[in-house]
C-alpha cells in the first residue's frame, strides 16, 4: 500500500537543493583552480579534476532525478539548461589546468587576474542559485554583479592578448593563448548561467 501511494503521490525532488549543491562543488572548484594558477602544483591540478569528477556526479544524480519526475518546481528544460552551464565551468577549468600542465607553462601576472576575477563571478553566481527560490530579487543582484565580472574579464583578457602579442617566443604566444582562451569560455559559462537564472526569475514571479 505505502508503495503504491508513493507511486501515485511522489514525493517532490529538491531540484533547488541539488543546483545549490551543484554550485557549490563547482565553486570549490574554481577556488583550487585560482590556487593552481596562482601557484602551480601537481596537488591543485589534482584537485582540480576530483572536484570537477565530483560536480559531475553532482549533475547526473540530478538529471537522473529529473528524467523520474513529473512535476518540478521550474521549467524541466530550465533545471537542465542551468545544470549543464555550470557544469561547464568546471569543465573549461579542468582543459585549462591540463593543457597548462601539458605545455609546462609557468604562471604570470595576467593569468592570475583572470583567475581571480573568474573566483568573483562564481561566487556570485552561487549566491544567485543559492538564493534563486526564496529571495529571487537578491538573487538578480547576484546575477548582475557575477555579470559585470564577466565584462571585466572580457577587458582582462583582451589586455592579456595584446600583452602576449609582444612576445618574441612564439610557441609561448600560442601556448599561453589557448589557457586565456579556456578562461574566456569559463567566463561565458558563467554569463550563460546568469542568464538563465535571469530567465527562471521572469517565469516564477
Amino acid at each position: 500500500m505505502r508503495k503504491l501511494l508513493d507511486w501515485l503521490f511522489p514525493k517532490e525532488k529538491d531540484f533547488f537543493g541539488m543546483l545549490r549543491n551543484q554550485a557549490s562543488i563547482v565553486l570549490k572548484g574554481i577556488n583550487t583552480f585560482y590556487c593552481f594558477m596562482a601557484q602551480p602544483s601537481t596537488q591543485f591540478a589534482e584537485n582540480v579534476s576530483l572536484i570537477e569528477k565530483e560536480a559531475d556526479r553532482a549533475r547526473r544524480m540530478l538529471i537522473d532525478d529529473l528524467n523520474r519526475t513529473y512535476i518540478t518546481p521550474i521549467e524541466r528544460e530550465d533545471i537542465f539548461a542551468l545544470s549543464r552551464s555550470v557544469d561547464d565551468i568546471l569543465d573549461f577549468a579542468k582543459s585549462a589546468v591540463e593543457e597548462f600542465q601539458i605545455y609546462k607553462l609557468e604562471t604570470n601576472a595576467d593569468l592570475k587576474v583572470l583567475a581571480d576575477q573568474l573566483q568573483n563571478g562564481v561566487k556570485h553566481l552561487f549566491d544567485a542559485i543559492e538564493l534563486l527560490k526564496e529571495h529571487p530579487n537578491i538573487s538578480i543582484e547576484n546575477c548582475s554583479m557575477a555579470k559585470d565580472c564577466i565584462d571585466d574579464l572580457e577587458d582582462l583578457y583582451y589586455r592579456a592578448l595584446a600583452t602576449l602579442a609582444d612576445s618574441s617566443n612564439f610557441s609561448y604566444m600560442f601556448k599561453m593563448r589557448e589557457i586565456y582562451r579556456h578562461c574566456y569560455h569559463i567566463g561565458q559559462a558563467i554569463d550563460d548561467s546568469a542568464n538563465i537564472i535571469l530567465g527562471i526569475i521572469v517565469k516564477i514571479t
